[in-house]
């Protein structure tokens, strides 16, 4: 594989990624006015009925926007799949081309989802090759050269892991930090500082892990404990703080016969889509983390099934929405993913977005999988701790920032991103309306209300709420499985 075929699929990359922008742009603008004319026809409808030619009018207008609307979203869905084409067309090309060149140079082993191997280790690995020589005379055993930088990263990470404290981890007053239990790069959505990442104790969590260590002990097989919730609730972070204290303390068992679980997380299954070459990197920085010393050779699914035959998994995949479709890439992925682990798993933990797929698979079917489901955001106490972690103002405008956010914790971690000392609390509003993740989660809640009048059945349904649920106030979790 040339560097002139992966230079020219990232160009192309670059030009579809600016296509879909510009149908997202569109697309949204649609959406305004789709709103827009909607509101006006129903605004006239109250006041005057439909008998004139201005009602007429409005209503030409709705269906013209409809139209539009309806033209900009399959715009944005054709320009979207040539943008996912062109990312895996640019992710096989690259991952060719450090194939060719590890068969050609042998460098240490490197994927595009692993962290960065230090100069240093780089150095070690060269030093190392140069004494080969003597180390053979000599009888000395060394392990591969292709893992030595692994192994440098496995271990210090197993360190931190280990020395890390995690006293407060249940204590609901604290926000921690700490180190995301991967060799591989966390997602943007962990916002991670030199590979450790802050974390607001949920109630949940305790009870999760709890669950997890009950069906190890028993024993039982082929446990799949599936973890649903809204876009924003948590759960990632949630999932990644169960990987650091299973890592960290292994399961006592009543037996010392017992092996310590093998812990494999996958922090994004999105990465399982790019094919064998992707899978195999992923399973291989897992095998590393786990079993330290381990210098075999890992470049296939046999070569993963291998390893693994002989190890009691616990899986915590993470996004596992992205892979649960019935489309070809999602069955392959599935089917090379179970081809790496055969029957050693025993506990699935499943990460999972709560679309409306997703809740019309889980909520009604009879099946043996254990279902959490996770909506919202922050509860009143978890609330007040974060409140109590931010600046004033923050506390001082609380009940504008429930209103505007539902304590969603990822649309308060933008309001307190994006705020400066000495800006007025209007300028931080208008800031966070400016916000690109924000702007993307209007364009969700518009596109999933555009064909149902959401103005008229806000204004015709919101008396018939119980002023005792309302508690003067009425949260924006309430939307956000929209999202998605």
């Amino acid at each position: 594989m040339s560097d002139k075929r992966a230079k020219g699929e990232a160009a192309a990359l670059t030009d579809e990624r600016r296509l879909y922008e510009e149908a997202k742009h569109q697309f949204k603008e649609a959406a305004r006015e789709l709103a827009k004319a909607k509101k006006k026809l129903c605004d006239w409808e109250d006041k005057h009925g439909d008998e004139n030619d201005k009602y007429r009018s409005l209503n030409q207008g709705v269906k013209e926007a409809k139209e539009w609307f309806k033209d900009t979203n399959q715009l944005l869905n054709d320009t979207n799949q040539l943008l996912n084409d062109a990312e895996r067309r640019w992710q096989n090309a690259r991952l060719q081309q450090l194939q060719l060149q590890r068969s050609i140079l042998k460098p240490p082993s490197a994927t595009p989802f692993s962290r960065l191997i230090p100069d240093v280790a780089l150095k070690k690995c060269e030093g190392d090759r140069k004494r080969k020589t003597d180390d053979t005379r000599s009888g000395s055993k060394k392990p591969r050269c292709d893992h030595d930088s692994g192994f440098t990263s496995a271990d210090k990470l197993m360190r931190t892991i280990r020395d890390c404290n995690v006293d407060n981890v249940f204590d609901m007053e604290s926000i921690v930090d700490l180190p995301y239990p991967s060799l591989l790069s966390p997602p943007n959505r962990f916002e991670a500082n030199e590979f450790v990442f802050k974390y607001q104790v949920r109630s949940e969590l305790k009870l999760l892990y709890d669950k997890i260590v009950r069906l190890w002990t028993e024993g039982r097989v082929l446990n799949t404990v599936n973890v649903a919730g809204t876009i924003g609730y948590g759960k990632s972070h949630m999932l990644a703080v169960l990987v650091l204290l299973l890592l960290k303390d292994a399961i006592k068992y009543k037996s010392d016969d017992e092996c310590a679980p093998f812990v494999c997380y996958i922090p994004d299954c999105r990465g399982l889509l790019a094919g064998e070459a992707n899978i195999v990197s992923i399973l291989e920085q897992n095998i590393l983390l786990n079993i330290p010393g381990f210098s075999g050779k890992l470049r296939t699914i046999k070569d993963i099934s291998e390893v693994m035959k002989d190890q009691q998994v616990i899986l915590v995949a993470d996004q596992w929405t992205s892979i649960d479709n019935a489309d070809d890439d999602c069955r392959t992925a599935r089917k090379l993913l179970g081809s790496c682990f055969g029957t050693s798993v025993r506990v699935t933990v499943r990460g999972m977005s709560m679309n409306p797929p997703t809740w019309r698979a889980l909520l009604h079917k009879q099946t043996s999988d254990d279902n959490n489901f996770y909506n919202g955001g922050f509860n009143d106490d978890e609330f007040q701790v974060w409140l109590k972690k931010h600046p004033a103002i923050f506390t001082e405008h609380k009940k504008e920032l429930a209103l505007l956010t539902g304590k969603v914790p990822l649309l308060l971690n933008v309001f307190a991103r994006v705020h400066n000392d000495g800006h007025s609390w209007e300028s931080i509003v208008h800031r966070v309306q400016l916000d690109e993740l924000v702007s993307d989660w209007m364009a969700s809640l518009q596109k999933f209300y555009a064909d149902i009048a959401a103005d008229r059945v806000w204004k015709r349904n919101r008396n018939a709420i119980a002023l005792s649920f309302m508690d003067d106030e009425i949260g924006g979790r309430c939307f956000t499985g929209a999202m998605d």
